[in-house]
């Protein structure tokens, strides 16, 4: 989806299973901006800076270092968009199997392809 539509999904961000190369990718500056309570538990609150883009993650302080919230703020914009994300309820060990995320379509449905996105700047797809 990031790649062929350049749709961005900002949480995404966290689901690698080594995700710190990645947020500190041209990363200027970071800072421990304190301690916080999301959701009843005591995290740090981090501010990270790049270009066109600030981060801000909340990490439980103490036992498993699991993040707790995460806002990303475009900056490269007057009105500075945020999304903000707030986790919870972590469950390391589900007891789910993988068969429950296989794609079983419908009878009768087709799939659509979407239309590659512009990279050129031109208005014509």
């Amino acid at each position: 989806m990031r790649d062929s539509l350049d749709l961005f999904i900002p949480i995404a961000d966290l689901v690698y299973s080594n995700t710190y190369p990645l947020l500190m990718q041209d990363v200027t500056s970071a800072t421990v901006v304190g301690k916080a309570v999301i959701g009843g538990v005591k995290c740090d609150h981090l501010l990270f800076s790049r270009p066109g883009v600030d981060f801000q993650v909340w990490v439980a302080d103490g036992g498993k270092p699991l993040p707790y919230k995460y806002v990303v703020t475009d900056t490269g914009y007057p009105d500075l968009l945020s999304i903000s994300t707030v986790l919870s309820d972590w469950n390391m060990a589900p007891g789910v199997p993988d068969s429950r995320f296989a794609f079983v379509p419908p009878k009768g449905v087709k799939p659509i392809t979407f239309m590659p996105f512009n990279t050129t700047g031109s208005n014509n797809r």
